[in-house]
């Protein structure tokens, strides 16, 4: 059987399946994008950046913000909620460059675009930003409709790894969760969007491996808020899920939480490092056993360069910047 390919760049045909995985829920368009791919020059992320920003600014232009209530609440949900979701697909490839202005704008666009759809729920979610070790961490708690403090239900906390957004899992699993009788918390933790387009006067922050800095912060806080804000929240039975990377973060966080109920690993990584290096080619894998970090950097730094594949250009542009890192050497 000959897979079907939805774009001649592997890669972007694995960005695009990802995308429409989100229509489901409301964070896309199946049409909408098929007729972008033609459009989308293989290997190039400029060509990438370009289409797809320039689908989320047609999206939005299909409706007046200054007169947004006139509209049905699911009109104005739809289109900024699938506006929101194009304009953070358009900025995945952007990350060679940690100060490109285009990151920085997407991100300001699809919170912003997320923000005033979450507006148009029927019950909306609640941002919160929760003070840790390391910074505030933000997220959003949506209350399933059957919750009340009489009737409290139990939450899932959903967390991404390598390269989610807050923002799509509640597409890709939230909806789903809140139809089935769970209220649903999304965060970011470092190494994540919001820790890595921070306010001006704070730094970025890259990925740790200790996530239970990042759990126990948001679980005491719906504890501390159960008898107020957040009564409506059963919390003997507040679960953690993750997926991918995300997977290994939620189990490392769950073996140092234990007022977690349950504990939800979806394409778990064991070791990120090991996935990654057998990935790369022999010769890096060769340095790396060597001990060469000079050699090892050197071959690293290649993979960024246009002529190779799109998949190792992006894992070496978003490697460095999802870890913060300075070399090769230093991510792996």
């Amino acid at each position: 059987m000959t897979d079907f390919q939805l774009h001649p760049d592997k890669n972007f045909h694995y960005e695009i399946l990802r995308s429409l995985g989100t229509a489901r829920y409301s964070g896309s368009d199946i049409q909408e994008q098929l007729a972008l791919m033609p459009q989308i020059e293989p290997g190039d992320f400029d060509s990438w950046y370009n289409e797809w920003s320039g689908l989320a600014k047609r999206v939005l232009s299909t409706i007046d913000t200054s007169r947004l209530s006139e509209y049905s609440p699911v009109t104005v949900r739809n289109v900024f909620f699938r506006a929101s979701h194009y304009f953070w697909v358009s900025e995945f490839f952007l990350h060679a460059k940690w100060n490109d202005s285009r990151s920085q704008s997407a991100f300001s666009s699809w919170r912003e675009c997320f923000k005033i759809a979450n507006a148009h729920l029927p019950i909306p979610g609640q941002f919160i930003e929760v003070p840790a070790s390391f910074g505030q961490i933000p997220m959003y708690i949506f209350r399933t409709p059957d919750a009340s403090a009489t009737r409290p239900k139990p939450l899932i906390i959903l967390g991404g790894g390598f390269d989610n957004n807050m923002e799509e899992l509640l597409h890709v699993f939230g909806f789903d969760v809140l139809e089935r009788g769970y209220s649903v918390l999304i965060y970011n933790g470092p190494g994540q969007p919001s820790f890595l387009h921070p306010p001006q006067s704070q730094p970025r922050q890259g990925f740790i491996h200790d996530w239970e800095r990042v759990v126990t912060p948001i679980v005491s806080h719906i504890l501390a808020q159960h008898s107020t804000s957040l009564s409506y929240i059963d919390t003997s039975r507040i679960a953690l899920l993750g997926m991918s990377l995300g997977g290994y973060l939620a189990a490392r966080a769950a073996a140092f939480e234990s007022r977690l109920a349950a504990l939800i690993c979806i394409d778990g990584v064991s070791s990120l490092h090991a996935s990654l290096l057998t990935g790369m080619p022999a010769a890096i894998q060769e340095a790396w056993a060597a001990g060469d970090k000079v050699r090892f950097d050197a071959l690293f730094a290649e993979l960024s360069l246009l002529s190779n594949s799109t998949a190792q250009r992006w894992m070496h542009d978003h490697g460095l910047f999802a870890f913060q890192a300075e070399s090769g050497f230093e991510f792996f």
